[in-house]
């Protein structure tokens, strides 16, 4: 064991953490899509929604429609019938019919301008949202052609990393490979290695003791966190 195996640790770490960036940055770029697409699944499920409950409103203001039709059909035939009686029994049912039929109209109508209003309101809210897909649209692809170019330097970044550290990895002896893979396992991009700090652990605080703390600032062996089982640097690095 020497000084240039912790180095070789060390640059190893140093090329992880770039990959470790990268691939963070191919995250970032490719949520700016997923961001968009989900903005645009929630106004295709709006305009759908919209365009579910418009078909259901304009059925209901024809049906509404055709229901005052009638009734100044009746209200209509009532007023003919009204000037044609000759008997007061006749006169008297005509009123009261004429009577009944006006406030269902005056209800009809109140109802058929409110779905008038709600059909406004629907197809209004349709257009936004077709206006919205149809801008979205152009801004995806011009995001995912942005996303593709900069996720392909990313990727070439990467790449040179992890090759630059597989020819360095293959450089270490068996057994310190083997442990760093293990290390690596298990704490790759988060600390797999660090300097021992006020004789404590910089990562779990454990306290490291003189003798463990003397060899690995002499490079005498390579020596693990007793608590997390990181690998432990000399602080000449």
């Amino acid at each position: 064991m020497d000084l240039n195996t912790f180095r070789k640790f060390t640059l190893i770490d140093v090329l992880d953490q770039k990959i470790h960036r990268h691939q963070s940055t191919i995250e970032s770029e490719q949520a700016r899509i997923v961001t968009v697409e989900n903005q645009r699944e929630i106004r295709i499920q709006q305009r759908d929604h919209a365009t579910d409950a418009l078909k259901t409103t304009k059925e209901l203001l024809s049906g509404e429609e055709s229901e005052l039709f009638n009734i100044d059909q009746n209200l209509e035939k009532s007023r003919i019938n009204l000037t044609t009686a000759i008997k007061q029994q006749q006169l008297d049912a005509i009123e009261k019919e004429i009577e009944s039929l006006g406030p269902k109209k005056e209800d009809h109508e109140i109802i058929i301008l409110e779905l008038m209003e709600k059909i406004e309101s629907l197809e209004d809210g349709i257009k936004v949202a077709d206006e919205f897909l149809t801008g979205s649209e152009t801004t995806l692809s011009n995001i995912r052609k942005e996303v593709a170019a900069i996720v392909s330097v990313e990727q070439k970044e990467i790449t040179s990393s992890e090759e630059e550290a597989a020819r360095i990895f293959v450089e270490l002896n068996p057994s310190d490979r083997e442990l760093l893979q293990l290390t690596l396992k298990r704490y790759r991009f988060n600390t797999p290695m660090l300097k021992i700090v006020d004789g404590s652990c910089r990562k779990c605080g454990s306290v490291i003791d003189r003798l463990t703390a003397s060899q690995v600032e002499k490079a005498v062996s390579i020596e693990m966190c007793s608590g997390c089982n990181r690998i432990l640097l000399p602080s000449i690095l």
